[in-house]
């Protein structure tokens, strides 16, 4: 990408272009060298990427399409880990329900990233933690062929994003517990090590196979790209947000109002109603739920197990927010480290809520509740076995009504995400391009100071949302006047990349420095800036998007911009008119 000079958008955008040329390889090649990610998941992306036709900008639908993808695999792949952990399957039916509806697994499926890839790794790996535990507490021997595949999972999920190492932790946390917990199932330590030797081989081979990604890591680590989540001030707020993010994101996972409409008022109300609800009603539900469970022999293990997972992840977030200076808990999507486990809490809560009343307390209860109301009613108290049954029916079903609630809940706070009233995107170019357009009367030249390759991403967005908005200005005017369905038309609005317009397209200036933000006089970037502007020719103007540096632009005013939006999510903005 050129830096510091002024470039047109197709020179921006070129790297967005299908260049079957440009495979796999010089994908995994350019990762390493300049960014920080593993590249299992990118090397992927690029094959599927190949979908979108060659010589084109790529498509955003099928980009978008392949995590969309691995989200929805997540659904039976978390039924089949909640049926291994629990014996009643409508255990498994519940969990898989609330996956297909959790606003937080739409949030992380509709982003051309790879969490949902991770997620289904993080499922995967936790399905061969409860089988090794439960062979370990039946004291049988741990196939081989389990602790193989073990292996070979948590290695790729090492290679899909380094933060699955923080599941590893956790699930050798929660072993380390469920071995104390059941410690007088073993005669000796001894025979612990022989019956536990398939999970012995698991950690030995995914600490040797996962060197590779540890010296990847080291090679590409860039302190720069984590800037954002570092705690600096060590404030009393500083302490506070990890713990109010956590909780937020937590909620997220399976309950989402609508707190990012535009209605200032009506996002406050919704804000007070879900935490009302929340504290009322949905925390006391799944803490009933989850102790009824721990006096189930069919859950008791389960919980325990995946209880002590979850536990141990988000201690270990904590850890890492307090203790190492590093929050996070900023960053919702990183909790996919234990999200599928927090659904299969959830579905496990929501069980007792569901199935009928199996045990002798149970039923106890419930008949005691039924004399009871016939003692006042006597005149309802024949035929009794009749009333007893529809008394049965309406008690289990008002029970059922709660889980059913969840799960209406569940599906509205997914639709909320969707439609972008919640989990708003990182960046809103689409806001931003109409403001440039409205407060602009000169050619336009658009800069940011350029310090990592997420600078190129927000000025890529704004190409690209230029040429989608110029798009739907022509394809408007070209149905006033052509048959949309003839081929000739279809040409017209293939996403190609067309010739620049010096009158309507802008040019972009990246002014690379080595830090974040600079201050004071002597910023490099500031008198590239002025340099460049210079060169060009006058009237134009200058906005400056994210520019992280002092301006010093001779013959240019700053101007008020006219907006009706409050903010723009991931751009700052300052519009310079020079003659």
């Amino acid at each position: 990408m050129p830096l510091d000079q002024v470039i047109s958008s197709n020179e921006l955008l070129q790297p967005l272009v299908v260049n079957p040329q440009h495979g796999v390889p010089e994908a995994i090649e350019r990762l390493i060298n300049e960014d920080h990610h593993p590249p299992i998941f990118f090397a992927l992306a690029n094959l599927w990427s190949q979908l979108s036709p060659a010589g084109q900008l790529v498509d955003l639908g099928v980009m978008r399409s392949l995590p969309a993808l691995l989200g929805v695999l997540g659904i039976p792949a978390i039924y089949f880990l909640a049926r291994l952990t629990f014996s009643p399957v409508i255990i498994a039916h519940l969990t898989a329900c609330l996956m297909a509806v959790s606003p937080y697994g739409v949030f992380i499926s509709q982003e051309a990233r790879h969490y949902t890839a991770a997620g289904l790794f993080v499922i995967a790996s936790l399905s061969c933690l409860v089988m090794a535990s439960k062979n370990l507490i039946q004291k049988q021997r741990i196939p081989w062929l389990v602790s193989i595949l073990w292996i070979v999972i948590n290695v790729l999920g090492m290679g899909v994003h380094y933060f699955f190492a923080l599941t590893l932790i956790a699930e050798i946390i929660a072993l380390i517990y469920i071995i104390w917990r059941y410690r007088n199932y073993w005669s000796s330590i001894n025979n612990l090590i022989f019956q536990g030797r398939g999970i012995l081989l698991a950690i030995l081979g995914t600490g040797a196979g996962s060197l590779v990604w540890i010296q990847l890591w080291l090679y590409s680590r860039d302190d720069q790209m984590t800037e954002w989540i570092k705690n600096s001030d060590r404030t009393f707020l500083d302490f506070l947000n990890p713990i109010a993010q956590s909780m937020a994101t937590w909620t997220t996972m399976l309950y989402l109002l609508p707190i990012e409409g535009p209605n200032l008022i009506v996002m406050i109300v919704f804000i007070i109603f879900m935490v009302f609800s929340i504290l009322a009603w949905m925390t006391p539900l799944f803490y009933r739920g989850i102790k009824e469970g721990l006096q189930e022999p069919v859950t008791k293990l389960g919980i325990e197990l995946i209880g002590s997972f979850t536990l141990a992840a988000v201690g270990i977030f904590f850890a890492i927010s307090y203790f190492l200076g590093m929050d996070i808990t900023r960053g919702a999507r990183y909790n996919f480290v234990y999200f599928p486990a927090v659904i299969v809490l959830a579905g496990a809560g929501l069980y007792y809520h569901w199935q009928q009343p199996v045990n002798q307390v149970a039923n106890q209860a419930i008949n005691q509740s039924i004399n009871q109301s016939l003692e006042v009613n006597p005149e309802i108290s024949q035929p009794h076995g009749w009333q007893k049954f529809k008394q049965r029916v309406n008690l289990v079903s008002q029970k059922r009504n709660g889980v059913i609630l969840v799960l209406f809940l569940s599906f509205c706070s997914g639709l909320t995400v969707a439609t972008n009233l919640a989990y708003q995107k990182y960046y809103r170019p689409d806001f931003l391009v109409p403001i440039i357009q409205t407060n602009s009367r000169s050619p336009i030249v658009i800069a940011t100071t350029h310090n990592t390759l997420v600078q190129t991403g927000e000025m890529m967005g704004i190409a690209w949302e230029w040429q989608r908005h110029n798009q739907t200005d022509n394809s408007v005017n070209l149905s006033n006047s052509t048959d949309l369905t003839s081929d000739s038309a279809s040409q017209n609005l293939t996403q190609s990349l067309p010739e620049d317009s010096p009158e309507d397209s802008p040019k972009y200036l990246l002014v690379h420095q080595q830090e974040r933000e600079c201050l004071g006089d002597s910023c490099a970037a500031s008198k590239v800036l002025q340099e460049q502007v210079y060169k060009i020719t006058k009237p134009v103007d200058v906005w400056l998007v994210n520019f992280q540096a002092p301006v010093q632009l001779d013959r240019c005013v700053p101007q008020e911009v006219k907006t009706n939006v409050a903010w723009v999510n991931g751009y700052g903005y300052q519009l310079y008119r020079c003659n």
